[in-house]
């Protein structure tokens, strides 16, 4: 099996994975989880984060960045333009069935819609979609998850090989924030006996206030 393909079947099976410290009191909302498992993120949000955990970390990055292909790999892989919104103020959230719908919004009314589709335990392609996503359960409950950047950190052919997974996960806070997890799974692949292993390296949480909608 490709390491790819190995990494994804072990985030769908996250159970596998060792738990990272996270924030607890920034408790889920109960009652938003849609008929398919995934966390209804519906709602409008401030680009500019307002809390981070630990509370050691100061980078502060805008939503719409971390929804980027500085961030997501199915957004960096890509072969049409990404839409910039350099001055963004707000992020609002529309779930419809298996799509996800993000309208970003600045000062100035000018905005710009992304569009993001849920993928089968399989993958599968992007289907006009600006990037894909899975849902599973994380420490604060249900949580929608992308694929970020992945690095190789050491591989000898055919024996083994290491390498760095970020991923991004999204999951809606008790007082109606936007909680943002960014992770890096560390996944350590065998040729030589069949199996692997990955455990969780480092992960940083932010929170965006929910705010009223421009429309």
């Amino acid at each position: 099996m490709a390491p790819l393909a190995s990494a994804k079947l072990l985030l769908a099976g996250c159970a596998s994975l060792e738990p990272l410290d996270y924030p607890h009191e920034w408790e889920s909302s109960p009652g938003t989880v849609l008929p398919n498992g995934c966390p209804d993120l519906s709602g409008t949000y401030a680009v500019r984060a307002t809390g981070a955990y630990p509370a050691r970390v100061e980078n502060y990055p805008p939503l719409n960045e971390i929804l980027g292909p500085a961030t997501l790999r199915d957004a960096e892989e890509r072969d049409r333009p990404w839409p910039t919104s350099p001055g963004a103020t707000t992020a609002t959230f529309t779930a419809r069935g298996d799509w996800l719908y993000v309208r970003v919004r600045d000062a100035a009314k000018g905005e710009s819609v992304l569009k993001f589709k849920r993928k089968n335990w399989w993958g599968g392609a992007t289907d006009g979609s600006d990037a894909m996503y899975q849902c599973l359960e994380l420490e604060l409950g249900p949580a929608l998850g992308f694929d970020g950047s992945r690095k190789r950190i050491f591989a000898i052919p055919y024996l083994f090989a290491e390498d760095d997974e970020n991923f991004v996960f999204l999951s809606k806070g008790r007082d109606g924030s936007l909680i943002v997890n960014y992770r890096t799974n560390r996944v350590f692949f065998t040729g030589v006996l069949i199996g692997s292993h990955a455990r969780w390296v480092g992960s940083v949480w932010w929170r965006y206030p929910a705010v009223l909608s421009n429309q």
